[in-house]
């Protein structure tokens, strides 16, 4: 390591030039860098949810649903004022560019027909046949029609007629800040005292997203600056240039890795902003190491070239495998079936990986450029942290005035066998998918979660799920037989929680079957020939416009589908609603020989099957991201021991965040899965730098009690500024309009700082209690 560090401080120019040449490259392929959430990749595209909901989402509509409810709060919609309003509204969305057309539905739409038997057969129209009804007398025969007709009157229009509602899917791959801002516009158009519009869905979702990306950035810079005072304080003995330089090496890394997603033409999803923040603050608390203990080289060698040159030889090592840890959490969402989870999986493992340069080598390349760092200081001047310090460290080696070092260190493993005994019992309390109603993405008080709680008051539920019947041939749909099993499938799934209502072609039918009987209600029920059924369905086609049908069947009836609806999408939810299916699909006698019932498409389907991945990956990927940390801390220090009492300081730090998202019902879903996963390795470094300080510590001095008391004076300072470093500037996200993003930052925080803790107690107690193992060749 000598040999390679005089290398790296004697040829530093050539260093800086091609680092400086990287640099231009990498910013300059930033321009290809996306910003925006494209569905497709978020799904886990093997998955037969997924496929079933991409096979048929152009034929019956997929995830990318938006439902808005327009409702009069003074009366109810029949009257002239309302209905203008809500077909203007309704016009707006159909026509909007991005917005599939045909799969807009409300009941000013002409495919949305009114079923009524008259003498000698049945009446077919559209409930706004002739535009707006105008007149009292027509908006009174709307009034009947529309609570006369079971497919309509609480799926469109509410049960109390006081909301109607607008259905449309968007295309995936579109841009939902423009679309954002035009539906805002709308709704202000026709919003007044009496009528009010509510929104939900993904497409608004993601709108109101983007619309946070302004305060973002705020939290963002003022993060820097709070990071910024932060280090000026701790580092108020150094030259005032050193204070920006860590937050410059993280902005130059920051540039690194956005250029290598420019290059892979990545989108960055707003909601993973929260990453990208985590690795600069990492970058921040390893250039604070390396700059404590360049202080306290330069204190020794009283020059800057040859400090340099020492903090190269004793801090490369650990600098570099702390980088390397770090980055295998995030390396091992690669092995996750998510295209989004993959690319970022490498692309930020590289971002973080390069910091070895950054950090390892630029850092002291640095240090020999700047003037001397102590302002002529040369004694080591210990300040009230570093007292602090001392005090804690004499506590642990000498214990108090009855006990003795056995007795302190018994005392911290006690307690933290405690800690991690409950913490993991907690954690398997920990909820796979979304804990709450409406989205977890957003505050409880969110505009966007008042109106999804609204619009699921007033009708069946925000939240479709999609069972497409494959038909073996044309016609399939109208075999008796077949229309029974759906209907049988209707009244089991009505029995899920969270269930709102359905919507299929049997119901279609069984309106047909009745009102050509005259509206008797006794007739309503399925034809019981094939016939009969064809021949309803033929005087319906014959009365209607093409695509009149498109919700529940394609126009050959080979391919159908049952729309069930539900209030939210919640983790039980979803998986209770999947469970009965697939139990009403195994425990019935269908027709499997003339069409195959095929789970699950819509919001509940691809939710569905993100929740069974993310629960398939959840633990493997910990576990995994733990193995491999554990062999990156073997290979530098050839110890199992050490590397054991590393991990066992980061095992407990993750299932105290762990517990705490069980007991603060944050379910793990495919936001927070990166989040975790980056947090595998989080503040390993802490523990790195204490036990190779309390190494070299031995190597001076042979003592392990006053070695342990010099690191944590020394080491341990640094470890706790860094810590509330990284803490304060990851605490301002708690800010945040999105409670996703406060969310994580504040377990971010949480993880750090467990970390921090355990590697002053923890660390230093198992180096204490296996020292014979550790470090019986340094012992004197």
């Amino acid at each position: 390591m000598e040999l390679f560090a005089r290398f790296v401080i004697r040829h530093r120019f050539p260093f800086i030039i091609a680092i400086l040449i990287l640099t231009g490259f990498l910013t300059y392929a930033m321009k290809d860098l996306g910003f925006k959430t494209v569905l497709e990749s978020t799904l886990p595209p093997r998955h037969p949810y997924v496929q079933i909901n991409a096979q048929f989402q152009k034929m019956f509509g997929g995830a990318n649903t938006m439902v808005v409810a327009v409702e009069s709060k003074k009366g109810d919609i029949f009257n002239r004022k309302f209905l203008e309003k809500f077909k203007f509204l309704t016009d707006e969305i159909k026509y909007y560019p991005d917005a599939v057309t045909s799969q807009v539905v409300s009941i000013s739409q002409s495919k949305v027909k009114n079923i009524r038997g008259v003498e000698g057969g049945m009446d077919i129209r559209a409930f706004f046949e002739k535009g707006v009804p105008q007149t009292k007398q027509e908006i009174a025969v709307l009034r009947e029609n529309i609570f006369s007709n079971e497919s309509v009157r609480g799926i469109l229009v509410s049960a109390t007629g006081n909301a109607a509602l607008i259905i449309a899917n968007f295309n995936d791959n579109i841009d939902y800040q423009k679309l954002f801002r035009f539906l805002q516009k709308t709704k202000s158009q026709v919003e007044d005292d009496d009528i009010k519009v509510y929104m939900s869905g993904r497409p608004t979702l993601l709108g109101w997203i983007y619309d946070n990306n302004f305060r973002a950035f705020v939290i963002f810079a003022v993060s820097v600056l709070a990071e910024l005072l932060l280090i000026g304080v701790c580092l108020k003995r150094f030259h005032p240039l050193f204070t920006p330089l860590p937050v410059g090496l993280a902005l130059l890394n920051a540039l690194w890795g956005l250029g290598v997603m420019g290059l892979a033409k990545f989108n960055l999803d707003p909601l993973g902003m929260v990453i990208p923040f985590v690795i600069g603050a990492r970058i921040i608390s390893h250039v604070v190491q390396m700059t404590e203990r360049y202080g306290e080289h330069y204190r020794e060698l009283a020059d800057t070239k040859e400090a340099s040159v020492a903090v190269i030889r004793s801090m490369f090592i650990p600098s570099a495998t702390s980088i390397i840890t770090d980055a295998a959490g995030l390396f091992v969402l690669c092995i996750v079936p998510i295209p989004l989870l993959r690319t970022l999986g490498w692309i930020a493992g590289l971002w973080l990986l390069s910091a070895v340069v950054g950090v390892s080598i630029l850092c002291p390349i640095l240090f020999s450029y700047l003037p001397a760092p102590l302002k002529g200081e040369h004694k080591h001047e210990k300040d009230a942290l570093g007292r602090l310090m001392e005090r804690l460290g004499k506590w642990l080696t000498e214990g108090s005035r009855r006990g003795s070092a056995r007795r302190s260190m018994g005392w911290v493993l006690g307690i933290y066998i405690i800690i991690f005994a409950s913490s993991f019992l907690l954690a398997q309390r920990a909820e796979i998918g979304d804990a709450h109603p409406g989205s977890s993405l957003l505050w409880p008080n969110s505009v966007y979660n008042r109106d999804d709680e609204r619009i699921n008051r007033l009708f069946p539920g925000t939240n479709q799920m999609y069972v497409i019947l494959d038909g073996k041939e044309q016609g399939a749909l109208k075999d008796p037989e077949v229309l029974r099993s759906v209907e049988a499938f209707e009244r089991d799934i009505a029995g899920s929680d969270g269930f709102g209502g359905s919507e299929s072609l049997a119901a279609i039918v069984k309106k047909l079957n009745r009102e050509f009987h005259e509206g008797d209600p006794k007739w309503s029920m399925l034809p019981a020939s094939a016939e009969k059924t064809a021949f309803y369905l033929w005087m319906f086609e014959s009365k209607s416009d093409p695509g009149d049908l498109d919700r529940w069947t394609d126009i050959s009836y080979q391919y159908g589908n049952i729309i069930s609806y539900f209030k939210d999408h919640k983790g039980e939810t979803v998986r209770g609603a999947i469970g009965r299916a697939k139990q009403f699909l195994a425990s019935n006698s269908l027709p499997t020989e003339k069409v195959a019932f095929r789970l699950a498409g819509g919001v509940v389907g691809v939710t569905a099957a993100t929740d069974e991945v993310v629960a398939k990956y959840n633990d493997l990927t910990l576990w995994i991201a733990l193995g491999v940390i554990f062999i990156c801390c073997v290979i530098p220090y050839r110890s199992f021991g050490r590397a054991f009492i590393l991990l066992a300081s980061l095992v407990t730090a993750n299932y105290v965040t762990m517990a705490y998202m069980a007991i603060t019902k944050m379910g793990m879903t495919i936001n927070v899965l990166p989040v975790a996963a980056i947090g595998a390795g989080l503040g390993v470094d802490y523990g790195i730098y204490v036990i190779s300080r309390i190494n070299d510590e031995l190597l001076a001095t042979g003592d392990i009690l006053l070695s342990i008391q010099n690191t944590l004076i020394t080491t341990g300072r640094a470890v706790f500024i860094t810590g509330m470093t990284v803490v304060v500037g990851i605490a301002f996200w708690y800010f945040s309009a999105l409670r996703f993003q406060a969310e994580m930052g504040f377990l971010m925080a949480f993880l750090i700082l467990i970390n921090m803790i355990g590697a002053v107690f923890l660390v230093p107690s198992l180096a204490y209690l296996f020292r014979g193992k550790l470090f019986n060749n340094l012992e004197s």
